[in-house]
C-alpha cells in the first residue's frame, strides 16, 4: 500500500469514526492506538491497552505555563503524554527512546514534516536515566 492509499483509507477511518459508524471489523487487528482525553480537559490519565494492541499513547490537555527560554520567563505550551505498552512484547527503554522521540518531534514544528526515523534510529536516541517510564511532560 502506497502513501496515497493510506492517506485515503486513514481519512476513510476517520470520516467513519466521526460519524460513529465504525464496524468490529474496521478497529481489529490494530497494534497501536492514540487517544486523547485532553479535549475533556484531563491534564494527566494513564490509558489502558485495548489487547491485542502492542501500545497506547495517551494525550492530556495543552496547558499555558511559565517557561524559561533565553533566561526569561515566558509563556509556553504543556502536554503530558503517557505510553502504555505490554512489556511481553516492547522493553521499557525502547518504549521511552520512542516517548522521547515524539516529544522532540512535538517541541520542533519543523521537525513534525519530517520523516520520523525507523527502530533502529530509534533505538540510538540517549534516554536520560531519571525520565519516567509512563509520562513525560512536554514544556
Amino acid at each position: 500500500m502506497g502513501l496515497r492509499e493510506i492517506a485515503g483509507a486513514i481519512s476513510s477511518l476517520a470520516e467513519r469514526a466521526r460519524q460513529r459508524s465504525l464496524s468490529p471489523s474496521d478497529v481489529k487487528d490494530g497494534t497501536f492506538t492514540v487517544t486523547n482525553s485532553g479535549v475533556f480537559g484531563s491534564t494527566f490519565f494513564v490509558p489502558l491497552l485495548n489487547l491485542p494492541q502492542a501500545c497506547i499513547l495517551g494525550l492530556g490537555t495543552i496547558r499555558k505555563v511559565p517557561v524559561v527560554r533565553q533566561d526569561s520567563v515566558v509563556v509556553g505550551h504543556s502536554m503530558f503524554l503517557c505510553l502504555s505498552y505490554d512489556h511481553r512484547l516492547i522493553d521499557g527503554g525502547p518504549a521511552v527512546r520512542f516517548l522521547r522521540l515524539i516529544r522532540d518531534k512535538l517541541e520542533d514544528p519543523a521537525g513534525l514534516a519530517a520523516r520520523v526515523p525507523g527502530p533502529a534510529v530509534i533505538r540510538g536516541v540517549d534516554a536520560d536515566q531519571d525520565a519516567p517510564a509512563e509520562g513525560i511532560g512536554i514544556p
